[in-house]
């Protein structure tokens, strides 16, 4: 490496030091910025080596981002200390004012050509800084971001500054201007001033808005210096205005949604041979197991042949459609009998249903062809029970038929529909999710289902839409024998709830479990399969005895009102697997500070040695407030998590993002 050319090191250090023109003009919500969600660790590749700090110190500064005073007053530091710093800068992003740091470096930076500024600031963010170093400035792009239609005196501010800058600046082709349809309505937009500032700026050629009321595009139109207009989309009233005005018509481009997305190179097709056949020379069985294999990727056959060992608890009931593989499968069937052949048994290896009348017609199918149920592996029937049909009848006639079933996901009137399948079904399967109907369950008598040796994957919930409109009726005892049975779950809210049916169910293989917990039955249940289990989630807050029933306990999730979770859940106790605790913070429109206090009362008298593996939390219904507003207001989350880190423990949110420690502004040395 000592002996690569700076030339060839520039090259391979500038894509992770690059900002894409997106990121650096996206013009969302600030908490939304793709500066404040990614952690950016691209300095990191200063330290490796003096050349690599030369090289790459220029390819880091080029584009500046300023998310907060801090960060302001930190680049004014530094371009301070070492002038030349100054001189990288080509593109600068400016997410707020920021005080009077600004203008001490952009001062020092001439060569800034493209700014990027908001006029969504908050009382308390002072641009008094940005607003006196405009002038200086010598632009070839300027992008104005403004959707907040409550726009405070600071605001005012920046924008005069702005209008008495663009006249003036002699370099400035492109100008840019967001808003929303909202601010247009209401007349809080700055178009009829845009429009004023572009007849008295020569220089401005190219003009980027969004959204653009038909008005201002005409006159637009007007300006002779314009020579396009670009805009995201046009609905069909403004494109047919646009299409009756010639000026216009030539004016206005719809942008490219990803532009710097390459276009794939089309490849020229291989010309037909007539006489070619594939697999000619090929003895059959060889030939006949390649096409079986061919086929199987296909129609996605192959995922019914090896089915995830753990399916999600919380795997939503629908799934993927699958018309376009049966459609595939379907064509391959017509090439010739051979074809027809071999796709047959893909074709019903996964059959999914989603309508009545797709149900009513495969049933029918099933009846005539005796030689067909023993290819369904897979059975899924996406739709709900429907009064057009006799769902109960047909259950019964096909249940029995399908020998060959490893996963099975239907809707069931009841449980005692389960002894309706073939002993070999009930043998082989290995996953089986179902949902019952808030209906009479028949008699109490206890359902025996015998041996389900390669059940690994089992859920039981009531249908939550029958069951918020209709009482529970109570279930029949579940007598069978689940040996490796390694994932259930009964529902985790009360009308869902079916643990009446499992209370007394030995699991000894049970790791993955979800259930409600607000059962009177909880407790037997836990005391009964608790000590294999591993990952836990329970909607109520569960009775802190938990560690004594689960002592492998490694994941544990709780959905219910967080009010002194931590200290409630883990003051007093000890236990040496939990390593993961996730619970949802119920925030009451944007008052994270006030959710945050709630749930994490207490915590500091949490005796966390007493859990050496407790290393993770994460905070489902939260994501971290990453402006400079948002943290200010919401100083629990900093400390909660600071204080965490101290424990070795780290803090996400929904999104998965690790908190992190915020930079402090340095005192001068």
């Amino acid at each position: 490496m000592k002996k690569l050319p700076d030339e060839i090191l520039k090259e391979i250090l500038m894509p992770p030091l690059q900002v894409p023109d997106g990121e650096f003009s996206f013009t969302g919500r600030a908490c939304d910025s793709p500066f404040g969600r990614t952690a950016r660790n691209s300095a990191s590749l200063l330290v490796v080596s003096k050349q690599w700090m030369r090289v790459a110190t220029p390819l880091l500064y080029e584009v500046v981002v300023i998310r907060s005073t801090v960060q302001a007053k930190a680049l004014a530091y530094a371009i301070e200390s070492n002038k030349t710093l100054g001189m990288f800068i080509k593109r600068l992003r400016m997410e707020g004012g920021f005080g009077k740091a600004p203008a001490q470096f952009i001062a020092s930076a001439p060569n800034i050509r493209e700014l990027f500024v908001t006029l969504d600031l908050w009382s308390i963010d002072n641009p008094s800084g940005l607003c006196s170093a405009l002038s200086g400035m010598d632009l070839s792009r300027l992008v104005i971001n403004h959707k907040d239609s409550a726009i405070k005196k600071r605001a005012v501010h920046l924008w005069q500054s702005l209008s008495a800058c663009i006249p003036h600046w002699s370099n400035l082709e492109i100008l840019e201007y967001h808003s929303t349809y909202r601010m247009a309505r209401i007349g809080r937009s700055k178009y009829s001033q845009l429009v004023t500032l572009l007849k008295d700026s020569p220089s401005v050629k190219h003009i980027v808005i969004d959204p653009v009321p038909r008005h201002v595009l005409a006159q637009i139109a007007l300006v002779t210096s314009i020579q396009t207009i670009s805009v995201e989309s046009l609905h069909s009233e403004l494109r047919d205005f646009v299409s009756s005005n010639p000026r216009l018509l030539k004016l206005v481009q719809i942008r490219r949604k990803f532009p710097d997305e390459p276009t794939p190179d089309m490849f020229p097709l291989a010309s037909a041979t007539p006489s070619f056949k594939p697999l000619e020379n090929v003895p059959k069985h060889t030939a006949n197991s390649i096409w079986d294999l061919i086929f199987s990727f296909a129609t996605h056959s192959y995922c019914a042949e090896r089915p995830p060992q753990i399916k999600p608890l919380n795997d939503p009931h629908l799934n993927p459609r699958r018309a376009s593989f049966y459609s595939t499968a379907r064509y391959l069937s017509m090439v010739s009998k051979s074809f027809r052949g071999t796709v047959r048994r893909h074709l019903f290896s996964i059959v999914q249903v989603e309508s009545s009348q797709q149900f009513l017609a495969f049933c029918n199918t099933i009846n005539d062809n005796r030689t067909l149920p023993v290819l369904i592996r897979v059975l899924r029937v996406n739709f709900r029970r429907s009064l057009q049909i006799d769902y109960d009848h047909c259950m019964a006639q096909l249940l029995p038929k399908l020998t060959g079933l490893v996963n099975l996901d239907i809707p069931l009137i009841n449980l005692r529909q389960l002894m309706l399948l073939d002993p070999a079904a009930l043998t082989n399967l290995q996953t089986l999710d179902i949902q019952l109907a808030v209906c009479d369950q028949g008699s109490c008598d206890a359902v025996e289902l015998g041996v389900l040796g390669g059940l690994s994957y089992f859920r039981c919930r009531y249908d939550i839409l029958e069951a918020l409109r209709h009482s529970k009726r109570p279930l029949p005892a579940l007598i069978v024998d689940l040996p490796n049975l390694t994932s259930l779950s009964m529902g985790t809210r009360d009308c869902e709830d079916t643990l009446d049916a499992f209370c007394t169910v030995r699991m000894p293989s049970l790791t993955h479990l979800q259930l409600c917990g607000n059962n009177m039955k909880t407790h037997e249940f836990l005391r009964l399969n608790g000590e294999t289990v591993k990952v836990l989630e329970i909607f109520d807050k569960p009775s802190s005895a938990i560690w004594t029933w689960c002592p492998r306990l490694e994941h544990l999730s709780v959905w219910c009102e967080p009010r002194s979770l931590l200290k409630s859940l883990l003051g007093g106790q000890k236990h040496s697997s939990l390593s993961k605790l996730h619970f949802l913070l119920r925030v009451s429109g944007s008052n994270i500070e006030k959710a945050m206090l709630s749930a994490t009362a207490g915590s500091q008298f949490v005796n966390f040695s007493h859990f050496p593996n407790f290393r993770e939390i994460h905070i489902r219904g939260l994501r971290w407030p990453n402006t400079e507003h948002e943290i200010n207001r919401n100083q629990r989350c900093n400390s909660f998590s600071l204080c965490m880190k101290r424990r070795g423990i780290v803090v996400y949110d929904e999104s998965g993002t690790p908190w992190r420690e915020r930079a402090l502004a340095r005192r001068r040395r």
